[in-house]
């Protein structure tokens, strides 16, 4: 049996998301990673009345970054909460070098976010 390694990265760290501000990753090199497919990102929000989209951008030479053609968000108008309210949701990129994730306050109120990448 061959037991796969998956890869963990905090995207963002319980950071500040004014009203309506979007908030991009560090670059992800995933060309370096062995994966078989499998992405998923763990999110928290909070703050009254705040709402996160997420989305996965990608890019081909490390410098533009946009949401591939017929990909949808990772997540729409996740809502922010007033207790430790973690929800994990699965995504399929296409296949391309490098990757962001965006997350984009929609509800115009500032608040938290905080991100964990897997990528397996």
């Amino acid at each position: 049996m061959t037991i796969n390694d998956i890869y963990v990265r905090k995207v963002f760290a319980l950071q500040t998301i004014e009203a309506s501000e979007s908030l991009d990753s560090e670059v992800i090199d995933i060309g370096v990673l062995a994966y078989t497919g499998s992405f998923s990102l763990q999110i928290y929000v909070t703050g009254a009345g705040v709402s996160v989209d997420a989305l996965c951008l990608q890019s081909n030479d490390g410098t533009n970054f946009v949401v591939a053609n017929g990909v949808s968000n990772i997540c729409s108008n996740y809502p922010g909460v007033t207790d430790e309210d973690y929800e994990i949701y699965g995504f399929t990129p296409v296949g391309a070098r490098w990757m962001k994730i965006r997350l984009t306050e929609t509800q115009a109120a500032a608040g938290s976010v905080e991100a964990t990448l897997a990528i397996g």
